[in-house]
């Protein structure tokens, strides 16, 4: 492992949690009926180290490494195990091993420890763990939107989150595809040698259900245990998201092509050919102001669903006038190699 794969963000529910000393909480006080005067969510959330209870709505504690809350559900940590693991510099690389993935885990439960809260990490209950792959293309991001945006896990829904990020959804998980060089130039106004053409495979299992289920553990222990063999279970995961071969997602994207058509003859008529094609002179305005003017441009005058139109057409285009001897077909083949590849390495540049 080198840190291409791993976990990201992490969320455990506490089993064992004590307050100590002047701890650094935060404690949201309960409603109060204005009618009765009297409190309408206030419960005991914890106990000080004089012994007395703490009541109110909600108590947490926010800090650069984690976040903990304590609610009416529960006793909550959760924290991004490459942020951590970087020293907070970025959340770029995973740790390398189990023993640097434990430590990680410890360097949180002692930052808790100097911030007032004693708790043991490792017998905590899995609520979030996120996993995910890191992948360099052979081309420029914006050329793989007709391919993450046409997957179509089973059971999810896609939802636009703009162009350069596909996120698939539904109540146990999320699949989710960015730009991972972009966000660390809009984050960090550097790169931190990551190479220009990096994507981010992400899996959130975002329910102690979807844990069990797909993972088949349940503690944060027995995820330090089963660390080294994430790269054999996240390509397996990605495996069930790229499921086709390639030709079968050729079928679908043509399928997708006769659906626009057929949208057209609803809306158009007689002529509904002419002007679907017509609208494919977007090229000349792409070339004159740029897709993110085009972007722009539509965001302030179109709906959301207008958007998400014009985004999907922009990134076929793209991929037809740029780049028109490698064809959507072509472009998920090569991510697709990658993403199911265990042994795939994926490296900073130098």
């Amino acid at each position: 492992m080198n840190g291409s794969m791993g976990v990201d963000t992490l969320k455990l529910r506490l089993k064992d949690c004590e307050i100590i000393r002047d701890a650094n909480i935060r404690v949201d006080p309960a409603t109060i009926d204005y009618r009765t005067g009297l409190p309408i969510n206030e419960r005991g959330l914890f106990i000080d180290p004089s012994g007395n209870i703490v009541t109110g709505d909600k108590a947490y504690c926010n800090t650069p490494e984690f976040n903990f809350d304590m609610t009416f559900k529960g006793i909550y940590i959760q924290f991004s195990a490459p942020k951590v693991h970087s020293g907070g510099v970025n959340n770029l690389l995973a740790p390398n091993s189990r023993n640097d993935f434990k430590a990680t885990i410890e360097r949180v439960e002692n930052e808790m420890y100097n911030n007032g809260i004693k708790a043991n990490l490792f017998n905590g209950f899995l609520s979030r763990v996120d996993l995910f792959k890191m992948i360099e293309s052979d081309y420029q991001y914006s050329n793989y939107a007709g391919v993450y945006g046409n997957l179509l896990p089973s059971r999810k829904r896609l939802l636009d989150l703009g162009y350069d990020s596909f996120l698939y959804t539904n109540g146990q998980g999320q699949i989710c595809f960015y730009d991972k060089h972009k966000e660390m130039i809009d984050k960090h106004n550097t790169a931190f040698n990551c190479p220009n053409n990096s994507h981010r495979h992400e899996i959130r299992f975002t329910s102690a259900r979807s844990n069990r289920a797909n993972l088949k553990i349940d503690t944060c222990s027995k995820l330090v245990e089963i660390y080294e063999e994430l790269p054999e279970r996240i390509s397996k995961e990605l495996s069930k998201v790229f499921k086709w071969k390639p030709e079968q997602f050729k079928t679908g994207l043509n399928e997708d092509f006769v659906n626009d058509l057929l949208v057209y003859q609803d809306k158009h008529g007689r002529n509904f050919v002419s002007r679907y094609f017509n609208d494919y002179g977007l090229i000349t305005r792409i070339n004159e102001i740029g897709i993110e003017g085009i972007l722009r441009g539509i965001k302030q005058v179109s709906n959301k669903q207008a958007q998400s139109v014009m985004r999907k057409r922009i990134a076929q285009i793209e991929i037809e006038s740029r780049f028109a001897d490698k064809s959507a077909v072509d472009l998920y083949s090569e991510i697709r190699s990658k993403a199911i590849d265990p042994n795939y390495e994926f490296r900073l540049c130098a």
